[in-house]
């Protein structure tokens, strides 16, 4: 939490440190990564980005080299849309190609950070098209990014292709699919399986 741009995720493994989600900015970055530094001296190696909103994929720029950026496929074709302004992505750089995601998966995915495995899934069109749910089955935790906002209207996205009714069929889908009871997300405070109930509700009222 804190500094600009969205909140995310750190994950210490043995060996090495997963991030989920980048800030927006470099001083936000290197508060983070100072951070990352005093608790551990394992590199980070991987980042996962939940979607492609500037808020949560900027700092992948500031990240230390050798990084392996993981998104959604789709993901991958959104950070190249035009912004809700029309004006093209910066991403369309080629000098920013490094920082951009190589590894990329269509229905789900697992990653081994040391002898932990994390789960990535996509659910459907929500957001955006390219929305990841990243799943620790330890824990019984999931990062879902911006799939749910506590106080405020449900952002959605539709110049990338989001869709509201997408949104609430994806979130009814992870709650049956998955057995996590905390979820963390790119705006709100973390919450319980009851609390993505609520908000589910509350999308189909509205």
């Amino acid at each position: 939490v804190g500094g600009k741009g969205a909140q995310g995720g750190v994950y210490i493994g043995d060996r090495e440190v997963l991030l989920i989600d980048a800030k927006q900015d470099a001083a936000s970055m290197a508060e983070l990564l100072a951070e990352v530094a005093r608790l551990t001296r394992c590199p980070v190696t991987r980042i996962v980005n939940t979607h492609a909103d500037g808020d949560h994929v900027y700092g992948n720029r500031f990240l230390p080299p050798g990084v392996t950026v993981i998104a959604h496929e789709r993901c991958l074709e959104e950070f190249f849309v035009a912004n809700m302004r029309g004006e093209p992505s910066d991403w369309n750089d080629p000098a920013l190609k490094a920082f951009l995601p190589s590894v990329t998966y269509r229905d789900r995915m697992t990653i081994e950070v040391g002898a932990k495995q994390v789960e990535l899934r996509h659910f459907g069109v929500g957001h955006t098209t390219g929305d990841t749910v990243v799943f620790f089955p330890e824990e019984k935790v999931a990062f879902i990014g911006d799939q749910l906002f506590v106080g405020r209207v449900q952002v959605i996205h539709a110049y990338k292709g989001g869709s509201a009714l997408g949104s609430v069929a994806a979130l009814e889908k992870m709650l049956a699919t998955l057995d996590a009871r905390q979820f963390v997300s790119g705006h709100s405070p973390v919450q319980d399986r009851a609390g993505v109930e609520r908000h589910i509700a509350s999308m189909k009222t509205m």
